[in-house]
């Protein structure tokens, strides 16, 4: 809003369909998240998670494109930020997970 002339500047704005966003952490908030984003906004769901989930583990209706495991290599703790338009940090707060997500993982 442009005060002085009392008018509206026109702006575009982003949307976020079709973009990437990566969940640190997948507990039940992160699911219920990425089912929404997915669903509405046909948005990509990258997971980083700290261990590989078991044969048997299903995300109940959401399709993930990429999975990426922390405790296994720094590499995939890096590319999981790299590899997408927005970050959802759900993590629980513990020693392990303060300051988990930092001004280095974002540009």
């Amino acid at each position: 809003m442009n005060k002085e002339n009392k008018t509206w500047d026109k702006f575009q704005m982003q949307t976020v369909e079709g973009k990437t966003v990566a969940f640190i952490g997948v507990g039940d908030i992160a699911q219920h998240s990425a089912r929404g984003l997915q669903s509405l906004f046909h948005m990509k769901i990258n997971i980083l998670k700290r261990s590989k989930p078991r044969n048997d583990f299903k995300l109940p209706e959401i399709e993930a494109k990429k999975w990426y495991y922390y405790a296994k290599s720094e590499e995939n703790y890096n590319n999981v930020y790299e590899n997408a338009d927005y970050a959802i940090c759900s993590l629980q707060r513990t020693t392990e997970t303060v300051d988990f997500l930092g001004e280095n993982n974002v540009d």
